[in-house]
Order: C-alpha cells, then structure tokens, then sequence
C-alpha cells in the first residue's frame, strides 16, 4: 500500500514539472540568455585594436538573423491561440534585449574604428526602426509610432553615447573631456520627459492590452 502511494506520489510530482515546463516554458529564455552569454564571450574573444572589424560586423550579422528568428517566431505564435500566444510576447519581449546592443558588439566597433562605429549605428537604428514597427504591429499597439519613436530614441542613445565618447577621446589624445559623460546624463534624462510627451500620462493615456505587452521592451532598454 505505502508503496502504490510512493508512486502515485512520485508520478504527481513528475506530472506538476512537466506540467510547468509546458505552461511556463523556460527554453525559450534559457536560448536567449545563451545567446547573449556567447556573444559577450566571442565579442571578448574577438576584439582586436588593430581596426580589424570583419569578423565583428559578421557577429553582427548573426546576431540580427537571431533577431529576424525571434520576431518571426514570436510573430506566428501571437497569432495562434493561447497558450502559445503568451510564448510569442515572451518572444517579442526577448527581442528588446537585443535591440539595446546587450552584446556590446556594436560598442566594441565604434571604439576600434570610429567611422565603421557611425556606419554601423546608423544601420542598426534602421534596423530597429523596422523590427519595432513588425512588434508593435504584432502586439497589437495603438497608435504604434509613440511607443516605437520613445524606443528608437532609447536604442539610438545607446549606440551612439559610446561612439560620441570615442570620437571625443580621438580628438583630444585619447582623453575624454570630463563634461562629456554629464552631458550624456543629462540627455539620458529627457527619455521620462519624450516619454510624457509621446504617451501622455498613464491616467490619461487609453492603453489596451497590446500596449502594455509592448511597455516590456522600453522598460529592458532603460
């Protein structure tokens, strides 16, 4: 007797973790935090000071097409019914990671060749621009351009600060000038004040359900 009730015991226990790795499903996460730990660790292993930007830049590539993955993976399961819907906003969600350059390797670009850094931020707020707007579309947003502008404009100051720093150092032999990293904080804190002027203030503000999924990226990026 006691052993059927150890084993209904022990099947209940299996059945509740399959259970929650199929409700919660955790791999998605598990795949975007390897991401990001194998990229920090080849960017390390990558760097080189010489000005040598190919095999970064192809590093890039790679990390984009992950983005292209995420966003048409996520995609197709917010259109689907829950709960694999949930899993597409959790997937969508990821993508804001990515956005923000949580890899450095654009970072590491702009201070190994100054021009190769403008180039590529310049093509990546491009980039960006364009995977907010499929997003947000997917997220259901309204009025989809406020959010997407107040994020470009986070993703855009967080490309280019490093990129500005350099060009500083560049010019003054290597120093930076101390007023530089104030005047950067000083422009970090207009982002609440876009914020107000884009969204309006949350009471006043009709935000449906898309918006609010949507409110997890902006948040990962500040």
């Amino acid at each position: 007797m006691q052993t059927a009730v150890a084993l209904e015991s022990h099947a209940a226990i299996r059945s509740s973790w399959a259970r929650y790795i199929i409700d919660r499903n955790p791999f998605f996460l598990l795949s975007a935090v390897c991401m990001l730990v194998g990229c920090v660790v080849l960017n390390s292993a990558l760097y080189t000071p010489a000005g040598n930007v190919g095999k970064l830049l192809a590093l890039l590539g790679v990390i984009n097409l992950y983005e292209a993955a995420l966003i048409g993976l996520g995609g197709i399961f917010i259109h689907r019914s829950r709960p694999v819907g949930r899993d597409g906003v959790l997937l969508l969600t990821f993508e804001g990671l990515f956005l923000a350059d949580s890899t450095f390797v654009a970072g590491v670009i702009s201070t190994i060749d100054v021009n190769w850094g403008w180039a590529v931020n310049a093509a990546l707020i491009a980039l960006a621009a364009i995977k907010l707007a499929v997003v947000l579309r997917a997220m259901g947003v309204p009025q989809p351009w406020r959010l997407g502008l107040l994020i470009v404009a986070q993703v855009a100051l967080a490309l280019v600060v490093p990129t500005v720093f350099k060009g500083i150092a560049d010019q003054h032999h290597g120093s930076l000038l101390p007023i530089a990293p104030y005047i950067a904080w000083w422009v970090a804190g207009l982002v609440p004040v876009l914020a107000v002027v884009l969204l309006g203030r949350p009471a006043d503000a009709r935000l449906g359900s898309g918006y609010a999924r949507a409110a997890a990226i902006g948040l990962l990026l500040r």
